[in-house]
C-alpha cells in the first residue's frame, strides 16, 4: 500500500492504493530506493501431521532447573 502525505498538515489525506498484490508472494522488504523485495512461496502439495508433538517436545527438552531454597 502507499499513500502520499504532507508532514506539515493534518494526517488526513488520499486513500491508500495497492502497490503490490500477487498470489503466493510475500513482501520481504522495501529498499530505500523504493524497490520491493518479494519472496514467492509455492503452493503446498503435501501436508505433515504430527501426533503427540507435546510429548516428543518434553522428551527432547532438558529437565527444568529449579532455584535452591
Amino acid at each position: 500500500m502507499r499513500a502520499a502525505f504532507d508532514p506539515s498538515r493534518s494526517p488526513s489525506g488520499p486513500r491508500p492504493e495497492v502497490v503490490f498484490d500477487r498470489a503466493g508472494a510475500r513482501v520481504a522488504a522495501v529498499t530505500p530506493a523504493g524497490r520491493v523485495l518479494v519472496r514467492f512461496q509455492p503452493a503446498p502439495s503435501t501436508a505433515i501431521v504430527i501426533l503427540q508433538w507435546l510429548r516428543e517436545l518434553r522428551e527432547r527438552m532438558p529437565q527444568p532447573v529449579t532455584a535452591p531454597r
